[in-house]
């Protein structure tokens, strides 16, 4: 089976015209197109790992029993990609490019102590970006996607 490419949410007209008019964008601003495409196909796909409520618009499949609609995008019917997911997508491109992956969020901590004698470090894990972002790598993501997301708060249960 032959590697299907990313087709990113956001294309690079739209997010160098995003970052154009956003402070703080410098991390984007620098790069080369090749990069920058990089880094919208990698925050897309993060983007398709949320848990979202309801369905894909096409939840058919090809004849190679792939998804005819591989992306989480769109969904319940609409044919368009809402303008608040390329957004997101734009912020967690910059988020990714500043460093801010799950990996490095979930292992950051808060130094609140240390000593130089016999080095010893005290950490605080209970303010991580992580968990104040609801397991997301950008509070502006959270915000944009919220719509769309499953509440981590709400529990479904089902009859089978």
């Amino acid at each position: 089976m032959a590697y299907v490419p990313i087709v990113p949410y956001a294309d690079l007209e739209f997010a160098d015209g995003y970052f154009g008019e956003r402070l703080g964008s410098e991390a984007w601003d620098v790069l080369d197109n090749n990069t920058k495409a990089k880094a919208l196909k990698h925050a897309t796909k993060y983007i398709d790992t949320l848990p979202f409520i309801g369905t894909k618009t096409d939840t058919t499949l090809d004849e190679d029993k792939r998804p005819n609609q591989p992306r989480e995008f769109p969904r319940e019917g609409y044919t368009e990609i809402p303008d608040e997911v390329m957004e997101a997508t734009c912020e967690a491109a910059l988020a990714i490019l500043n460093g801010d992956t799950l990996e490095n969020l979930q292992t950051q901590a808060e130094v609140t102590s240390t000593s130089t004698g016999d080095a010893s470090s005290s950490f605080d894990t209970t303010n991580r970006k992580i968990d104040i972002n609801d397991g997301l790598i950008s509070a502006m993501v959270l915000r944009l996607l919220h719509e769309w997301l499953i509440d981590p708060n709400v529990v479904r249960l089902e009859r089978v």
